[in-house]
């Protein structure tokens, strides 16, 4: 199966479609619990097939960490199964192998290349591409990295208690910029498909919202953006439900109360007519007020 971006709706086979959309039930046969890895997994590839993955990037790359036998490989291998019909398209490399920085030349050749395996990791995740000593570039764009560690989970979720909690206001501020400027590049990637997106000042203020937290400062933005808005549009496209040239509008609206629980705020998807008069929002100023 070969992954590109900006790939037309009319071009995905109505049964493709569907099996992207349960990808993750797909998974959990082979995988059991694991809810939030499975579910980033299966969302990185529902966004790379509709065309909303960064193409100079690979389609995901994963950090999987935790004791022996939670099923990290195992997950690996029922990706590689379902992606190419086959566990054998998984090439796994064993980082033991190249514990000493000039190891590196049995993975790209020797000099003039890398001096430490990590670097070649960095251009790979970063570029999308790592060239060996004789001048050949490989591209990664297409591909899935995953790498696992035994570290338990004990360590992961350690935190220096001398770590100040709350960052500056200068500080949030810049991360929330950054949240409007991960805005403009979604609406970028779907400007291909002539898809519109148009956001609200109270979505824009929400995901203000979201992307700070008292306990953990400024979350990644790039993460707040693709769990509410990518991975939404992605579904959309993937159903049918938008499609070339339509005109999307990201609101808000209250949940119902219900069990006790005050309505809360969440993201709507609106399909709008051509005709709309709707206006987009400038989402950098919307996010500065809401700082």
């Amino acid at each position: 199966m070969t992954f590109s971006t900006g790939i037309p709706v009319s071009k995905l086979q109505q049964s493709e479609r569907e099996k992207l959309l349960y990808l993750e039930e797909v998974l959990h046969k082979r995988v059991v619990g694991q809810d939030p890895a499975v579910r980033s997994v299966a969302e990185a590839i529902q966004r790379s097939r509709a065309g909303l993955s960064d193409p100079r990037r690979p389609i995901a790359s994963f950090m999987f960490m935790g004791p022996t036998g939670v099923g990290k490989t195992e997950l690996a291998k029922a990706l590689a199964s379902y992606l190419f019909n086959t566990e054998e398209a998984l090439v796994r490399i064993d980082m033991s192998e190249y514990m000493e920085k000039h190891a590196v030349s049995r993975l790209i050749g020797a000099p003039p290349a890398h001096g430490d395996v990590f670097n070649a990791f960095l251009q790979i995740l970063e570029d999308g591409r790592v060239t060996d000593s004789q001048g050949r570039t490989v591209s990664f764009t297409n591909t899935v990295i995953i790498m696992t560690s035994n570290v338990g989970s004990q360590y992961i979720l350690n935190s220096d208690e001398d770590t100040p909690k709350d960052l500056t206001y200068e500080t949030i501020k810049q991360r929330v910029m950054e949240a409007a400027r991960a805005l403009e590049r979604v609406q970028a990637r779907i400007a291909d498909r002539k898809i519109k997106l148009q956001v609200t000042d109270s979505a824009v203020q929400l995901l203000g919202n979201l992307v700070y937290d008292p306990n953990y400062g400024a979350r990644p933005v790039k993460r707040v953006i693709q769990q509410n808005i990518e991975n939404e549009l992605a579904k959309g496209i993937l159903r049918g439900e938008f499609k070339d040239e339509d005109t999307i509008l990201v609101d808000t609206e209250l949940t119902a109360f219900a069990n006790g629980q005050l309505p809360q705020q969440k993201l709507i998807f609106k399909k709008l007519d051509n005709d709309s008069n709707t206006q987009s929002t400038g989402t950098e100023e919307a996010l500065s007020s809401t700082v």
